[in-house]
């Protein structure tokens, strides 16, 4: 199995890695450097002396490029591909690029088809010994100082892990069950934990809530890419994220023992915490920058009580800044997984679905749907019923199938031909994420359009056929024939 070093080598012999000599504080600076790494240089980032962390270093930048998430075999990157990618400036919001580019759309196909293949043939993990070389428990433990986490926006609440995976079991059923959530470190022995609606954690802890216990949870930080993405893809639940992590590196994950809790944890982390939440105790979390660039809202989060920490010899520590690129990567698992569960859903509800995409935006909010309707209702169905199934959609458009729905360009025709607003437009509210900036109270206000034809208006709805147009040579009318 192949570790965060391991790719962080296989990085530096690629000639995607650049190293920082001069000692950078968690707080603020070192964010800072890594932010101004990918935009100026598109490089992943070492930074070999933190203040405060002698003997630690921390990584960053490691997922530019969907190609890098470990998830997809791991090639050198094509210069034109790097080029396109890197051009992508402005923090959270990206446009699909691959959408109307032969590579980045034959990349996203592959993406998609590995995720989907991972989830149908999960790999079993395996046993193995841990590589921590030291332990600190009771009064050993103090978190801020065994762990460089850093204070990412100056709006932040303080400093974040934004790359641990949660691992908790679930008594009733034995599914071990692995996330990645937003947690602050809040003193020497408590972290805060923000969990989202309908995360497989939070029906965990409204489980042992029930029984009246306290939950055991270990979080692990500098891991191999295959988990890292595992952990993101929102897998059904009862199907855990380490048999998910093993199929996509073709190979069992491997597990060793908790040392002050009865779990299983990855073997191959560099920082383990280990400790227990009350699920019915509470703490203010927040607010923290996310992929949308808004400092999103103080939540009431759970609080961990942390038992242990353990680090390898010299480790490794992953920082991700949650509007950079990087994010964009390695959430495009997540969106693959996303749209595998949204295709089966819609094929529940209409058979006349023919395709589905991503929308331009905030990654994960947007779809378009193009459906061979065959009732005017039908689109406004597939609009209710689809936002009652994701939280995370807040935008669905719902086209022909002469739309080319890869196209935003084209997307966005059939918005501008086809809507007639009062008509067209649903606005509704239903369950969000609580990281929405547009949140109303409990609820998220979403839009979904209906940008099909309309019975009746179908002479002033088709567009004109050019196919006929493109078989014409043009070289056979100019002096000078066209090479490209």
């Amino acid at each position: 199995m192949n570790g965060l070093r391991e790719y962080l080598q296989e990085l530096e012999d690629l000639g995607h890695l650049v190293r920082i000599r001069r000692p950078v504080e968690t707080r603020h600076e070192m964010a800072a450097v890594q932010w101004q790494v990918e935009k100026k240089l598109f490089q992943a980032v070492l930074f070999e002396q933190i203040v405060g962390h002698p003997g630690v270093t921390a990584a960053g930048n490691l997922f530019l490029m969907p190609l890098r998430t470990g998830v997809l075999p791991t090639v050198p990157l094509q210069p034109e591909l790097a080029s396109l990618y890197a051009g992508l400036r402005k923090p959270g919001i990206v446009y699909p690029v691959w959408a109307t580019n032969p590579m980045f759309l034959g990349l996203y196909r592959e993406l998609e088809a590995t995720v989907t293949e991972a989830l149908a043939h999960p790999i079993e993990p395996v046993a193995a010994g841990g590589r921590w070389e030291h332990s600190f428990v009771d009064r050993e433990v103090d978190v801020p100082r065994l762990v460089p986490a850093p204070w990412y926006f100056r709006e932040d609440a303080g400093h974040y892990l934004t790359t641990a995976v949660t691992i908790a079991r679930d008594d009733a059923t034995g599914y071990l069950n692995a996330g990645i959530y937003r947690i602050q470190l809040l003193d020497e022995r408590r972290l805060a934990i923000m969990v989202n609606a309908r995360r497989d954690l939070l029906s965990i802890l409204y489980g042992a809530s029930r029984q009246r216990r306290r939950l055991e949870v270990a979080i692990a930080v500098g891991l191999a890419p295959s988990l890292l993405a595992a952990a993101t893809m929102s897998v059904p639940f009862g199907q855990s994220e380490f048999a998910v992590a093993g199929a996509l590196q073709g190979a069992p994950y491997e597990l060793a023992p908790g040392l002050t809790v009865d779990l299983p944890v990855p073997a191959d982390a560099e920082f383990l915490i280990e400790g227990t939440i009350d699920p019915d105790e509470r703490v203010r979390e927040g607010p923290f920058t996310e992929y949308d660039l808004i400092a999103s809202q103080a939540t009431e989060g759970f609080c961990v009580n942390v038992t242990a920490v353990r680090r390898r010899e010299a480790p490794v520590f992953h920082s991700l800044v949650c509007t950079s690129l990087e994010m964009v990567s390695l959430i495009l698992p997540l969106n693959m997984t996303e749209l595998a569960k949204i295709r089966r859903f819609v094929s529940l509800i209409s058979p006349n679905v023919k395709d589905l995409f991503v929308l331009p935006g905030v990654p994960g909010t947007g779809l378009v749907v193009a459906v061979d309707k065959r009732s005017e209702s039908e689109p406004l169905d597939l609009i209710r019923g689809l936002f009652a199934f994701s939280a995370r959609l807040k935008r669905i458009v719902v086209v022909d199938t002469d739309v080319d729905i890869y196209d935003p360009q084209d997307v966005q025709w059939a918005v501008d031909t086809r809507v007639v607003a009062t008509r067209d437009v649903a606005v509704l509210e239903a369950t969000g994420e609580l990281t929405d900036a547009a949140r109303v109270g409990d609820f998220s206000v979403k839009t979904g359009i209906d940008a099909t034809r309309k019975k009746g208006h179908g002479h002033r709805l088709t567009r004109s056929d050019t196919r006929w147009m493109e078989e014409v040579d043009v070289n056979a009318y100019l002096d000078a024939p066209v090479t490209a």
